[in-house]
C-alpha cells in the first residue's frame, strides 16, 4: 500500500470506532476527576467513593499516583486527566472537520494518534508501577486510558488488511446530511452527560469537604490551620487502663489505612499484626514513644508490620515531615526519624537542619531541599490527616494494634509486646 493510500485509509472516520474512542475518553475523564476527588476528601466510602463497592485505600493511592507521582511537576492523575480531555475534544474536531473540510481531516487524525499513543503509554506505565504494589479496584483511576491505547492498536492494525477491505472501510465513512446529524447529536448527548456527571461529583465533593472539614486542595495554610485547633488534635495526657481503650470504636477495615507513601517497617505481610503510629516529629511524648517502637521492631519486626504515619500539629512540622518522605523513599526513614527526634526543638528544624541531617545518614542533601520547595508529599500529608479525622484521632501519639486504640498508660515494651502477641493469636 502507499504511504498516501495510507494515510487515506487510517483517516477514514468509521462511526463505530469514533465511538468507542469519544466514549473512553470521557469516562476517563470522569473516572479519574471521581479519584481525584475522592482523594482529597479521603475515600470515606472506599476506593471507588461508593458504600456498596468494597476497594482499597492504598491501590486508590497508588494507582493515582503510580510509580511516578510527577509528570514534569504536576501529578500524574492531572497528566492523565489533560490527555483524556484533549484526546476527547480532538476527536470531537475531527469529526466535525471529517464532514465540513475533509481534505484537513488526516492531520487531525494524524494528531489524534499522537495522543492515543501518549494516554495510552502513559496509562499503561502507570498501570504497570500501580502492580508493583497492592491491587484493586484503585487501579480504574487510570486503566481506562487503556481503551485509548487499545483504540491506537485497533487503528494500526486495521493498515495491515487486504486492499479490497481498505477500499471498502474508506466509501462506507464518507457522510451524509443525514449521518452527520445523527453523530452530531450522539457528541452532544455524551459531552452533556459528561458535564452533569462531573457537576454532580463536585457537588457530592463539596457536600463531603464540608461535613468533614477536610483541608483545602492546594498549599499549606488551610491545612496547618485545621490541624492546630485543639479540638482535633492535642498532646497526649491522662491515665488510662492498661489495655485497648474500649470507649472508642476499632477500625475494622484497619488495612486500608496503609498507603504506598506510609513508611512502613517489618513484615511485608498485609495479613501480618499491624501497628499503626500517628505522630508528630515535634512532639515530646512521640519522641520518648519512639524509643519503644525501637525495641518492638527489633523483637517482632520479622512477623509485625509497625506503619508510621505522620501529622504536623502545626506549621512548623511540615517540612519535617515533607523531609521524612524523602527519607522513606530513598531507604533511610528510621534514620531520618531518630536524627529528627534527638535534634527536636520548641521551634522545629529548619530547611538547613534537615538538610544536614539528610548528608548525615547517607542522603542527597538536594533530594530533601527539593522535596520540601516543591511540597511533594503535602497530599500524602493532607490523606494521612483525613485518615486521622475519619477514624477519630485526637493526640499524638496514637497508636492501634489491628484497628484497636491502644491506652496511653499501655505504651511500653512489656505491654505493647503482649497485645501485640494476643492479636497475632
Amino acid at each position: 500500500m502507499s504511504s498516501r493510500a495510507l494515510l487515506l485509509y487510517v483517516s477514514a472516520y468509521r462511526p463505530v470506532m469514533e465511538r468507542v474512542v469519544l466514549i473512553g475518553s470521557l469516562l476517563g475523564i470522569i473516572v479519574n476527576m471521581h479519584a481525584g476527588l475522592q482523594l482529597a476528601v479521603g475515600f470515606p466510602n472506599g476506593c471507588l467513593g461508593v458504600s456498596f463497592v468494597p476497594g482499597d485505600l492504598a491501590s486508590c493511592s497508588r494507582a493515582i499516583h503510580g510509580g511516578m507521582p510527577f509528570v514534569a511537576g504536576l501529578p500524574s492523575l492531572h497528566v492523565m486527566t489533560g490527555l483524556l480531555a484533549v484526546t476527547a475534544l480532538v476527536s470531537i474536531l475531527f469529526f466535525v472537520v471529517s464532514y465540513l473540510a475533509p481534505r484537513f481531516g488526516r492531520w487531525v487524525a494524524m494528531a489524534r494518534l499522537v495522543l492515543l499513543a501518549g494516554a495510552g503509554g502513559l496509562a499503561t506505565y502507570y498501570l504497570v508501577a500501580a502492580s508493583g504494589g497492592p491491587g484493586g479496584a484503585g487501579a480504574i483511576a487510570i486503566a481506562t486510558g487503556l481503551s485509548l491505547g487499545l483504540s491506537l492498536a485497533f487503528v494500526v492494525a486495521s493498515t495491515f488488511v487486504s486492499p479490497r477491505t481498505q477500499v471498502a472501510v474508506m466509501a462506507s465513512s464518507s457522510f451524509t446530511p443525514r449521518t452527520f446529524r445523527r453523530e452530531t447529536a450522539l457528541v452532544l448527548y455524551l459531552v452533556a452527560l459528561t458535564l452533569v456527571l462531573v457537576g454532580a461529583d463536585y457537588a457530592a465533593y463539596d457536600a463531603l469537604s464540608s461535613s468533614k472539614g477536610a483541608p483545602g486542595v492546594d498549599g499549606t495554610a488551610a491545612l496547618t490551620a485545621s490541624i492546630a485547633a485543639p479540638a482535633v488534635l492535642s498532646s497526649d495526657s491522662g491515665p488510662a487502663a492498661c489495655g485497648y481503650d474500649e470507649s472508642r470504636s476499632a477500625v475494622q477495615q484497619y488495612k486500608t489505612l496503609v498507603g504506598m507513601d506510609d513508611p512502613v517497617v517489618g513484615a511485608d505481610n498485609a495479613d501480618a499484626v499491624t501497628v499503626v503510629e500517628f505522630f508528630d516529629p515535634n512532639c515530646p511524648h512521640c519522641a520518648t514513644f519512639h524509643s519503644v517502637t525501637k525495641r518492638l521492631i527489633d523483637q517482632y519486626g520479622d512477623r509485625v508490620r509497625f506503619v508510621f504515619k505522620p501529622i504536623p500539629l502545626g506549621q512548623k512540622s511540615v517540612n519535617q515531615i515533607e523531609a521524612l518522605y524523602a527519607a522513606h523513599r530513598a531507604g533511610s526513614f528510621l534514620e531520618m526519624l531518630d536524627a529528627q527526634y534527638q535534634r527536636q526543638s520548641p521551634a522545629g528544624l529548619s530547611t538547613d537542619e534537615l538538610a544536614d541531617i539528610a548528608e548525615s545518614i547517607g542522603m542527597d542533601r538536594q533530594a530533601v531541599l527539593s522535596a520540601i520547595e516543591d511540597d511533594r508529599y503535602m497530599g500524602a500529608i493532607r490523606l494521612v490527616y483525613q485518615q486521622a479525622q475519619r477514624v477519630g484521632v485526637n493526640s499524638t501519639p496514637t497508636v492501634m494494634i489491628n484497628g484497636r486504640f491502644v491506652t496511653a498508660d499501655s505504651r511500653t515494651v512489656d505491654c505493647m509486646g503482649s497485645l501485640i502477641e494476643s492479636a497475632a493469636g
